[in-house]
């Protein structure tokens, strides 16, 4: 097992935390036993970790993409699907970045009664196990992704 397969393992597992977390979570907000916000600061370390992991093996294939692109044997599906992958994770990088050193710099409790902003946590803990997830199945997946049509 290679670090490309390693790499895409953490990002399926902090994908799966991070949405069933998110799923469940509401169920314990009412609940004054459970502290919610000290497992998110958890998740959000796990995800720190994550989102550059997913940005440098979706841009390795990425690159891959191009040196196919090069020796005419690309498919503009995988074209797509690279691409998407690796700008998404862009996206949900700098969305989560912003957010999560808001949350360090002012603490949970500045934003009590914001909408937006959790509203955006809202769409990051959404698009970030989907965008971690694809990338990290693209890379279990191995060279297979690679060969060309025939």
């Amino acid at each position: 097992m290679g670090v490309r397969q390693i790499g895409g393992i953490y990002l399926i597992a902090v994908s799966l935390v991070v949405v069933v977390y998110f799923i469940i979570n509401s169920f314990f907000v009412a609940n004054d036993t459970f502290d919610v916000q000290a497992v998110w600061n958890v998740l959000d370390v796990l995800m720190v970790i994550a989102l550059p992991i997913g940005l440098t093996l979706s841009f390795m294939d990425k690159a891959e993409e191009r040196r196919q692109h090069a020796m005419g044997l690309s498919d503009p599906r995988k074209y797509i699907a690279v691409n998407g992958t690796f700008y998404g994770i862009v996206v949900v990088t700098i969305l989560f970045l912003y957010n999560w050193f808001n949350l360090l710099a002012h603490g949970p409790d500045a934003f009590t009664g914001d909408a937006t902003y959790w509203t955006l946590w809202a769409v990051i803990d959404t698009l970030l196990p989907i965008t971690l997830a694809i990338a990290g199945v693209r890379q279990l997946r191995g060279s297979s992704y690679w060969t060309p049509p025939r």
